[in-house]
């Protein structure tokens, strides 16, 4: 069973993410931040048996997602970031920090765009360790849906996309996971948020979307479960992302490509639908 990790809140006022807001190069205040060992352990556990209760799973550095400071920095200027989803994204990750470690985010807005009549915003973070290592760059492409009045997602159409091909080619590695929630999202404190169903709903989902770091980890665990070891500078660029849900089973497929150090991975349903296409550029330098 995958339990949630629990957290105490309190409302919290925000400001909508809306186009006005932002202009191109445009910078946040730093923000610095730990990350505690106790709760990169609940992160571990609850991804661990998202797979298996009993994988085996000896991550000491903070995974990528943990380390992610989009989130962190555009709070301290909005408050709790509702009405907002993950659409795009490009991590470049260099180096690993530790839990405990203090760790500075950096974001400045790459572009705006409004496409098929989405307002898209695109923000560039950087975070550094205590030395000024910078550890990974992210490029995040985020739809504002305060400004968004239709449903962005029709579900009937995706009965016909159907993969095609994919498992044709060598397939490195394959896992069967469960969706699950990271948090706990209680309606009276998150207003207007993505992960919870009444809202979601709005925008032709099902139900909720799932934590957007989720994803992340497990493409990031894809590359590290081939081989249990350290893993370099890696670079993961997601092409494709469709929902799914809690408790939903997915596969996790890695494809080889023409390049030697790079493999594209998806998250099929067991029906075959494609849920997320990425490609993961490795490098054993770090």
């Amino acid at each position: 069973m995958i339990r949630r990790n629990v957290r105490k809140e309190s409302p919290w006022n925000y400001t909508p993410l809306v186009s006005n807001l932002f202009e191109e190069g445009m910078e946040f205040e730093p923000h610095k931040f730990k990350v505690s060992r106790a709760s990169h352990e609940k992160t571990i556990n609850l991804l661990k048996n998202s797979y298996n209760p009993k994988l085996k799973l000896n991550i000491s550095s903070l995974l990528p997602s943990e380390m992610w400071g989009w989130a962190r920095v555009l709070s301290q200027s909005f408050g709790r970031l509702n009405e907002v989803m993950a659409t795009k994204v490009n991590w470049q990750i260099y180096g690993y920090g530790n839990p405990d470690e203090e760790l500075t985010a950096y974001s400045k807005v790459l572009n705006l765009e409004n496409r098929r009549e989405l307002p898209l915003v695109t923000i560039e973070t950087i975070v550094s360790d205590s030395k000024n290592k910078i550890l990974m760059k992210t490029e995040d492409e985020c739809l504002m849906l305060h400004e968004v009045n239709r449903p962005v997602y029709n579900f009937s159409r995706e009965n016909s996309e159907l993969v095609k091909g994919l498992t044709q080619r060598k397939i490195i590695d394959r896992r069967d996971v469960q969706v699950y929630f990271r948090w706990d999202w209680k309606l009276e404190i998150w207003k207007n948020n993505i992960h919870t169903d009444e809202y979601a709903r709005k925008f032709g989902f099902e139900r909720g979307l799932p934590e957007f770091a989720v994803y992340m980890d497990w493409l990031f665990l894809s590359q590290f479960l081939q081989t249990q070891k350290s893993l370099g500078r890696m670079n993961i660029e997601v092409e494709k992302i469709k929902p799914f849900y809690e408790k939903d089973k997915l596969e996790i497929i890695s494809l080889e490509t023409e390049k030697s150090n790079e493999q594209e991975v998806c998250f099929l349903t067991k029906e075959g639908k494609l849920k997320l296409q990425s490609k993961i550029l490795l490098s054993t330098k770090c």
